[in-house]
């Protein structure tokens, strides 16, 4: 497996292994992370289909849903998979440019408009370039101030990205800080679920793959390095299942830390459309972007954000119907309307919760909560990464899998740990994609932090002086072209 490599890597068929009509491959879950490992065994790694296997305890497809209902445009690996995707709506086309058309043609904006003050851009920035080892056990309130942490940018940032400790938050910050401009978060047509993840398992049954549902995987054996057999209950039936020299197998695994719950709500009600129209400025059922990303609730006890995607959100969508995404990050905690967690909470008690956080008069909360719809929360568990070491025959998968200097709540992650392991045990000479930052992505998004002031006039009147000073020895030069051009002075 390589890394990087030449770029003409990237875009060559990798050849097809010696003897690798021998090998079965096992993957053991049905989740996201499962379907994309089948789809690398079988475009690159040249698997026949029905030697590869995906084995799960559920009865049929988990309707998967990630945590943010949009991705950013630099998802290198999902991109990579996604070109080979055929679109089960518009024939001749894959999924990726199913996704790229439509967010050409109607681009994600954003309705925040977060600016800092000099201080606390002056705080980012100087974390920004802290070494990891100074960042070492420390959490993001360790090294910012309490107006940082109160401030517009970290409610927001920490409502895309919840975590909490510094490395964490610096690593989010270098990954994902190009999403502050425009036109850098991508959205399906429809949830992930029906605009991606269907096209796969589609993709997959068209190749043969076979799946065990009902099937709990209840042993793994390994010895010296290698998987030898695992075993397998179904029907009240236990199996073993031996593993020869040529068979792979694949582990998804994940490990519990903070949980997040998510609730959906569906409305047609007209007054409630009439509040969001009037409080976004925009109508939420034209079919654009909405709400540009989330939109965190800052005094709110279950630190609650909402999005309202493109409309429909669902393909068997209501006409006139609107579909609310809601995540809180501390659903154990009382709610500010509510007297009970969110956790606790029935669908109309989580409505009338967010209603009550968007200014809704209080004689008409429970009036208007009772005609939509709402899903009873259910959580997803963040992970804690560990460095899992891959055998002989057999990888990890999933989010519980550390990667380097990325973050593990994001498809990208997802589908990168897939071809990390497919590429590992089949030893396939094509590069794997890496990241490339550069000084145009940091210019970019401090100079959006300022607003309409440059970097040099925030700036001291004897700091100016020194600044001036230095910028005559750059004079002429692509990079003071390139200073000016995001709004250094």
């Amino acid at each position: 497996m390589r890394i990087g490599g030449i770029a003409m890597d990237l875009f060559v068929k990798p050849r097809k292994r010696e003897n690798i009509d021998a090998h079965n491959a096992y993957i053991l879950g049905s989740d996201f992370t499962s379907l994309v490992t089948a789809c690398y065994l079988l475009r690159d790694g040249s698997l026949k289909g029905e030697h590869i296997h995906i084995i799960d305890s559920v009865d049929s497809f988990h309707h998967y849903e990630p945590y943010l209902s949009f991705v950013d445009n630099r998802s290198l690996y999902l991109w990579d998979i996604l070109r080979s995707i055929p679109s089960i709506e518009t024939e001749g086309l894959t999924v990726l440019d199913e996704m790229t058309y439509l967010n050409h043609d109607a681009p994600m904006k954003t309705i925040h408009n977060i600016q800092l003050s000099v201080q606390l851009i002056s705080e980012l920035v100087h974390f920004f370039f802290t070494s990891d080892e100074q960042l070492e056990g420390k959490q993001i309130k360790d090294v910012f101030s309490q107006d940082f942490m109160e401030s517009d940018f970290y409610y927001y940032w920490h409502a895309l990205f919840p975590v909490n400790d510094a490395y964490s938050f610096k690593v989010t910050l270098h990954r994902y800080m190009h999403i502050l401009t425009s036109h850098s978060m991508i959205s399906p047509k429809y949830c992930i679920y029906e605009s991606v993840i269907v096209p796969i398992i589609e993709y997959l049954e068209a190749h043969h793959v076979v799946f065990h549902f009902d099937t709990e995987v209840t042993h793994i054996e390994i010895e010296d390095n290698k998987a030898t057999a695992f075993s397998i209950k179904s029907e009240g039936m236990e199996e073993t299942v031996d593993l020869t020299n040529q068979d792979l197998l694949f582990i998804h695994t994940s490990q519990s830390k903070d949980s997040i719950a998510h609730a959906v709500i569906t409305t047609h009600d007209e007054k409630i459309i009439h509040y969001l129209r009037n409080i976004l400025q925009i109508d939420p059922l034209s079919g654009e972007d909405i709400t540009g990303g989330v939109i965190p609730i800052n005094e709110s006890a279950w630190e609650l954000n909402w999005t309202i995607p493109r409309q429909p959100y669902y393909k068997n969508q209501k006409e006139n119907e609107c579909v609310i995404l809601l995540h809180g990050l501390h659903p154990e905690k009382t709610g500010d309307y509510v007297e009970k967690s969110m956790l606790e909470s029935k669908g109309y008690e989580i409505c009338a919760e967010w209603l009550y956080h968007l200014g809704i008069p209080q004689d008409r909360i429970n009036e208007l909560s009772l005609m939509s719809a709402s899903t009873v929360p259910y959580t997803h568990t963040s992970t804690h990464c560990e460095a899992h070491i891959n055998g002989r025959n057999y990888a990890y998968i999933g989010e519980g899998v550390s990667l380097d200097y990325e973050y593990s709540g994001s498809l990208d992650y997802l589908v990168h740990t897939a071809m990390n392991a497919v590429y590992s045990l089949l030893h396939i000479t094509r590069s794997i994609p890496s990241y490339r930052y550069s000084i145009e992505d940091y210019l970019s998004v401090f100079s959006s932090l300022y607003g309409d002031e440059t970097f040099m006039e925030s700036q001291s009147f004897t700091k100016r002086l020194v600044l001036k000073e230095l910028l005559k020895r750059i004079e002429g030069s692509d990079l003071e072209a390139l200073l000016k051009e995001y709004k250094f002075f």
